[in-house]
């Protein structure tokens, strides 16, 4: 599916993780008319040199906290 620039990743082009997962908290809110969800994580780069990518899909990017600084999308 491509929708609003997002395009299929094929398997032929799977890189390894640049970042290693350490802790994930969610926080899920069911609402009548919509579902909030909160996600707390950790993350530790495998190589300084790259930077974190996440891929989504009907999603709202309210906020990103680094080192507990806000930071633009």
């Amino acid at each position: 599916m491509e929708e609003q620039g997002l395009q299929t990743i094929y398997l032929k082009d799977y890189k390894a993780p640049t970042h290693e997962v350490k802790t994930v908290h969610l926080e899920v809110t069911l609402g009548e008319e919509s579902t909030t969800v909160v996600n707390t994580s950790s993350w530790a780069s495998k190589n300084s040199q790259t930077s974190l990518m996440l891929h989504g899909d009907s999603l709202e990017l309210v906020s990103v906290h680094v080192n507990g600084k806000e930071h633009s999308s």
